[in-house]
């Protein structure tokens, strides 16, 4: 095998792994925005700040590529929002199946938590690779 095409093969195997991580990593802060945008929870609201913060944290230090770059905006986003939460009716399904969430008050629709969501994960995705990112209480109150 050629050099260059070994080169960008193993970049393109870095940066699938650097995809998966970020991903998987992805999922449980996803979570977390869903329970603090859907629920009114005042016990646990800042346990689940810390937690998504600590994803966040776990993001930004796993998603070095190759020389120490990293991923771009348009990657963020659609690793964290598009590979996970895809479209409203994942977000539905999500929020059904958090079953001791729904006794408490519920403050936002199913279609406002999507777009939350997505403007949540947009303007994140725009620190990330500047690893700028503030708290996100900062993200929450837009």
């Amino acid at each position: 095998m050629r050099f260059l095409e070994y080169f960008l093969l193993e970049q393109a195997k870095q940066r699938k792994d650097v995809e998966s991580v970020i991903t998987y990593l992805a999922e449980p802060l996803i979570e977390h925005l869903i329970k603090i945008l859907k629920w009114q929870d005042e016990l646990n609201y800042k346990k689940h700040c810390i937690s998504i913060e600590d994803f966040i944290f776990d993001i930004e230090k796993k998603s070095k590529l190759k020389g120490n770059k990293l991923p771009k905006q348009k990657d963020y986003f659609r690793w964290i929002f598009n590979d996970v939460v895809q479209n409203q009716y994942i977000v539905d399904k999500w929020i059904n199946s958090l079953h001791n969430y729904h006794e408490l008050k519920v403050i936002r629709t199913n279609e406002e938590v999507f777009i939350e969501l997505k403007r949540i994960i947009f303007e994140l995705s725009k620190d990330l690779p500047y690893q700028k990112v503030k708290n996100i209480e900062f993200y929450l109150k837009g």
